[in-house]
C-alpha cells in the first residue's frame, strides 16, 4: 500500500470514535418463518413488506376524485376517476399482493371503463347488484357497459375510497353471507391476475375481478394471513383463508391452530365447536379453499401461529408471524447489502475494520471480489469510506 494512501487512513480512523462499537440506524435483524409444505408463493420478511409499504403508499380515508365526474342525471355520464385515485387503489391491493407473495398488477383503462360503468348503474339503482336491473333513460350502451362490468368485479358500497373498499371491505369479507366463500380477497389475491380496473359513482364503487391473462401458474397455497403479516390490517375476528389451487375435499379436512407463543390451540372442522370452518370448491380466482376462523382469539404484534392442515391431497403446514408495519425497519437498501462483509445481516463497524484490515495487510480473510465495493478492481480507503458513509447516515 502506498504511504500515502495509509496516511489518509490513518487520518480518518482518528474521526472513528463517534460510531465505533454502534449499530447504525435502519437495520434490524431479518425475520424469517419457519419451513413451510404445501405453500410455493413467495415469502417476503417484514422488513420487505414495510419497504414496500413505504414506496407505495396508500390512504384509506383521502376522498377519491375524479379527472371526470360522473353524471346521476341525463344525459348519464360515467365519469372517471383521477390518476391519483386510481394509483391509491392500486397501491392498496399491490400491498396485500405482494404481502401474499405474489405480482404486482397493472390499471387497464378498458377495465376502468367498465367498472365505472358498474358504479354509476348500482348508483342509479341505489343498491350493488352483479346483474342490475336497468335504471329508466339510461342509454343502451352504458347499461350494456355497466352489466359487464358489475358482473365481473368486486362491488363495493359505501367505502371512503378504493383502497378503502380494498383493505377493509374485500380483503376482510367479514359478513355472515360472505364467509362460507371469502370470494372478494379470492378474487384480490388471484395469482393469474395481470391488470385491473377501478370505477366509483356517488358511494358505490367496482374493482374489475376477472382478469385472468397471466395466464395458468403454478402458485399453490395463497394463504391469508400471510405469513408474514401487517398486524396493522388484521382485527381480532379475521377469517383466515388457505386457497390450495384445486378442488378440495371439505369433508376430510381439518386444521390445527397452534398459537406458538402460549401453545393455545384451535381444531377446526366441519361441525367444530372451536370456531367457523368451511371448504369452497367454486372458482373465486383459485379454487380448493379453506376458510377458517377460530373462536375468542386476538392477535397482537409478536404471534406467531403455526398452521397444520391434514385431510388435503397432502399435509401442509405453515407459520403466520404478526408484526407491526409502524416498528419494523425497512429491508436495507442494496448499497447496505452489498456492504456487509461479514455477513451478519447489517453493516456494522466489525465491517469497517475488516475492511481497514485489509487494506493494511493484517488480514487477508476477506477476498478481494467482497471488499472491493465500488467495483473498480482494487481495495482500497475508497472502499473503507462507502463503509463509513454508511454509518455516520
Amino acid at each position: 500500500m502506498k504511504g500515502k494512501s495509509a496516511l489518509f487512513l490513518a487520518a480518518v480512523l482518528m474521526g472513528m470514535t463517534a460510531v465505533s462499537g454502534k449499530e447504525p440506524p435502519g437495520f434490524s435483524a431479518v425475520q424469517t418463518v419457519s419451513a413451510s409444505s404445501g405453500v410455493n408463493v413467495a415469502v417476503h420478511t417484514p422488513e420487505e413488506i414495510a419497504e414496500y409499504y413505504r414506496t407505495h403508499q396508500f390512504s384509506l380515508s383521502q376522498k377519491d376524485e375524479y379527472a371526470l365526474e360522473p353524471s346521476l342525471v341525463s344525459p348519464y355520464s360515467a365519469g372517471k376517476l383521477s390518476d391519483g385515485s386510481v394509483q391509491n387503489g392500486l397501491n392498496a391491493l399491490n400491498f396485500v399482493r405482494y404481502t401474499a407473495g405474489l405480482d404486482e398488477v397493472k390499471i387497464k383503462e378498458d377495465y376502468c371503463a367498465l367498472t365505472q360503468a358498474a358504479s354509476l348503474v348500482n348508483a342509479l339503482n341505489g343498491g350493488i347488484s352483479h346483474t342490475p336491473a336497468r335504471p329508466s333513460g339510461l342509454p343502451d350502451s352504458l347499461y350494456d357497459a355497466g352489466c359487464q362490468g358489475a358482473g365481473s368485479s368486486n362491488l363495493a358500497d359505501g367505502y371512503r375510497n378504493v383502497a378503502d373498499s380494498i383493505i377493509t371491505g374485500y380483503m376482510s369479507d367479514n359478513y355472515p353471507s360472505l364467509i362460507p366463500r371469502m370470494g372478494h380477497r379470492r378474487w384480490c389475491l388471484n395469482p393469474s391476475m395481470q391488470y385491473t380496473g377501478f370505477g366509483k359513482a356517488g358511494r358505490y364503487g367496482a374493482m374489475y375481478a376477472f382478469d385472468n391473462s397471466f395466464g395458468k401458474t403454478d402458485a399453490t397455497g395463497v394463504c391469508w394471513p400471510a405469513q408474514n403479516m401487517p398486524v396493522n390490517f388484521c382485527h381480532d375476528d379475521y377469517i383466515w383463508t388457505y386457497s390450495r389451487g384445486q378442488v378440495v375435499n371439505g369433508s376430510s379436512v381439518k386444521v390445527t391452530l397452534t398459537r406458538k407463543n402460549d401453545m393455545k390451540t384451535w381444531s377446526l372442522y366441519s361441525g367444530s365447536s372451536d370456531g367457523e370452518f368451511y371448504v369452497n370448491n367454486d372458482g373465486y380466482g383459485r379454487k380448493g379453499c379453506i376458510i377458517f376462523q377460530p373462536k375468542k382469539v386476538s392477535y397482537k404484534a409478536g404471534d406467531v401461529f403455526e398452521v397444520n392442515i391434514t385431510g388435503a391431497d397432502t399435509e401442509i403446514n405453515y407459520t403466520v408471524t404478526f408484526f407491526d408495519l409502524n416498528n419494523v425497519q425497512s429491508a436495507p437498501p442494496e448499497e447496505a447489502v452489498r456492504c456487509d462483509i461479514d455477513g451478519n445481516g447489517s453493516v456494522s463497524t466489525s465491517d469497517l475494520v475488516m475492511i481497514k484490515k485489509y487494506i493494511i495487510g493484517h488480514d487477508r480473510s476477506v477476498s478481494a471480489s467482497a471488499a472491493d465495493l465500488n467495483g473498480d478492481g482494487t481495495v482500497d480507503v475508497r472502499d473503507f469510506l462507502t463503509i463509513r458513509a454508511i454509518l455516520m447516515k
